[in-house]
């Protein structure tokens, strides 16, 4: 008996021993969702395997064994003005569910664009084609802007893996089904409590779909092929897709059918909680009301906003001194700040959220801060802008994790209800609501 246990204890230690060589492949230049794959590259790295990881984002101090490719040149593109007019986020998906659609297709070619003007893209197509890497982990909410390297490569096994929630598009990588009848589409304002609602959702499923195959694919795919002359259809290396792993959990969101390989992994990037600088750790500690978080993500930068909004936002803090209100926002230098806002460029969002006196955030909904606050039991008023933060916002009021439906309307047309609404949402909150800390979601 004595050998057979020695035996296993020489194996288990030769097995970590023998790591294995991975590629991880972040197309969707968003720094949010590279703090979620950063996430899976240390805690790999922490396993004993090699990997290699390309990004518009990158860690100044990477952990040992994790090699970074920077797709430095992909921002500059993707902000690059057109005309006299520069990108800005809080224009995008403002025009419904299929004009989006097409515009995010747009970008990604724009993403492709600055791709191949990168450092780090020009870094791995200098690898030699008989690389050895034992498994790809690839980020495909960004179509396959970087997929070419699986055939590179020589097609090792391949896992999809998002920090989005949607289930539906892996049908084109691991065959998951459409149930368009009664599950929204993943980002936008599709709903399906009415017939012509559903009808609306059905015809976004398939315009999505059809759209990517024979537009969006073929496309990228011309491009491509001018650093892959032999590329084989995109649609063929997404079907080597062995394993799907998704931000999605039933616990938290509504249910869906997924398939055996589609893997939920939701709140995986939820990390054990830092000790706050002293500085925000005095604020904190002495906000006796409460405090409020605000941040906007990481993907509207604060300009984006307009002059106009951010006085707006101003002016509603203002009038409730009895708070205190932690400000994400770009510039510090900010002015006709009241004494009850405090700005920082950045802030430990995670670790404010586990403060006991932070009562409330308000948040774009990225899916990312509301599984925080969530885990954190801080309620959320939501201010959506694009994509899957209007599905986000609508699972989190359905589930009371998001106590108020004052929903901000940020189009520029409409900046005066929108400022409205947050006076009325922030009254409505100190009037009605027991201002709840962790662990109460709402009274």
């Amino acid at each position: 008996m004595l050998r057979f246990v020695i035996l296993g204890i020489i194996i288990f230690g030769l097995s970590g021993a023998f790591g294995a060589n991975i590629l991880v492949l972040e197309g969707l230049p968003s720094p949010s969702h590279h703090l979620f794959f950063r996430t899976v590259n240390e805690a790999l790295v922490a396993q004993g395997h090699n990997v290699t990881s390309m990004s518009a984002d990158i860690d100044t101090n990477p952990v040992a064994n994790l090699t970074h490719l920077h797709n430095d040149k992909v921002y500059e593109e993707f902000y690059k003005t057109d005309g006299d007019e520069q990108f800005n986020m809080m224009n995008f998906g403002q025009n419904g569910n299929i004009n989006t659609l097409i515009d995010k297709v747009e970008m990604f070619v724009a993403t492709l664009a600055g791709v191949r003007k990168s450092k780090g893209y020009h870094q791995l197509l200098a690898y030699p084609d008989d690389f050895h890497f034992d498994l790809v982990i690839y980020d495909y909410m960004a179509l396959p802007v970087l997929l070419g390297f699986q055939h590179k490569f020589k097609n090792p096994p391949l896992i999809i893996m998002s920090a989005f929630s949607g289930i539906a598009p892996t049908l084109n990588f691991v065959g998951s089904s459409l149930y368009p009848a009664y599950i929204p589409f993943y980002f936008g304002t599709s709903a399906t409590e009415t017939f012509f609602g559903r009808v609306e959702n059905t015809f976004v499923y398939y315009f999505d779909y059809f759209y990517r195959q024979y537009y969006a694919l073929p496309k990228i795919h011309a491009i491509a092929k001018q650093d892959f002359p032999d590329l084989p259809p995109f649609a063929d290396l997404e079907r080597q897709t062995r394993l799907a792993m998704i931000n999605y959990s039933p616990a938290v969101y509504q249910p869906e059918p997924v398939l055996p390989n589609v893997i939920p992994i939701a709140g995986m990037h939820l990390q054990k909680t830092s000790t706050l600088p002293k500085d925000l750790q005095d604020i904190l500690d002495h906000a006796q009301n409460g405090l409020i978080l605000f941040s906007m993500g990481t993907n509207v930068k604060s300009w984006m906003l307009g002059e106009e909004r951010i006085q707006k936002f101003i002016e509603a803090f203002r009038k409730l001194p009895q708070y205190t209100f932690l400000w994400k926002f770009d510039d510090d230098q900010l002015s006709n700040v009241p004494k009850n806002v405090i700005i920082r460029k950045w802030i430990p969002q995670n670790d404010v959220l586990t403060h006991p006196n932070t009562k409330l955030f308000m948040s774009h909904c990225g899916l990312l801060s509301s599984l925080e606050s969530t885990w954190h039991g801080v309620p959320i008023l939501a201010v959506p802008v694009f994509l899957d933060q209007f599905t986000v916002s609508r699972w989190s009021l359905s589930a009371k994790y998001l106590r108020l439906q004052q929903l901000l309307c940020l189009q520029e047309q409409r900046a005066n209800a929108a400022t409205v609404r947050c006076k009325i949402g922030l009254r409505s909150l100190d009037q009605h609501m027991q201002l709840a800390g962790p662990g109460q979601l709402y009274p």
